[in-house]
């Protein structure tokens, strides 16, 4: 019955997210993945000396990238909180909070190697320049204007400075 109610469940969150059709939901909702494992579900360890550490290792299932990108559209496109996407997409919590934490962290690294400042240079005699402002909210294009900077103006470097 539990299966049946989280594969309906399932097949709804696909069509909402509009991901796949109604026939690869299905399939997914009767595959492994959605199937929970026990809670902390350990497995003998053979390679530790006995009695030194614990004997025990967990076992983890590992999130498909199809799971994560639903994920992330959920909590930063839907507005979703992580607790309630992670229940929506039969994850756990905590598994939920470390995905969402390391594409903040990617996303901080893709922004910080993209984004060079202006910087001020001394313009010298006659120069001419194109400056293009874009505007873009989520790989949408808002506007573009191009602007062309002339100076004409001699700038004065060569003179002697006097103290």
């Amino acid at each position: 019955m539990k299966e049946m109610i989280k594969s309906i469940f399932y097949i709804q969150i696909m069509k909402s997210l509009k991901c796949l059709s109604e026939d690869d939901a299905s399939i997914k909702a009767k595959s492994e993945i959605l199937q929970a494992p026990a809670k902390k579900e350990l497995r003998p360890r053979n390679n530790l000396i006995p009695g030194m550490f614990n004997e025990q290792k967990r076992a983890y299932i590992k999130v498909p990238q199809e799971a994560k990108e639903q994920l992330f559209q959920l909590v930063f496109k839907k507005g979703f909180k992580i607790k309630e996407a992670a229940q929506k997409l039969f994850i756990k919590y905590a598994t939920a909070k470390t995905i969402i934490f390391h594409m903040r962290k990617i996303n901080q690294k893709q922004k910080n190697k993209r984004c060079k400042f202006c910087r001020y240079v001394p313009l010298k005699g006659n120069i001419s320049f194109k400056l293009r402002i874009i505007s873009i909210i989520q790989k949408n294009l808002i506007s573009s204007v191009e602007y062309i900077v002339e100076n004409k103006s001699l700038h004065l470097t060569d003179q002697p400075q006097h103290k």
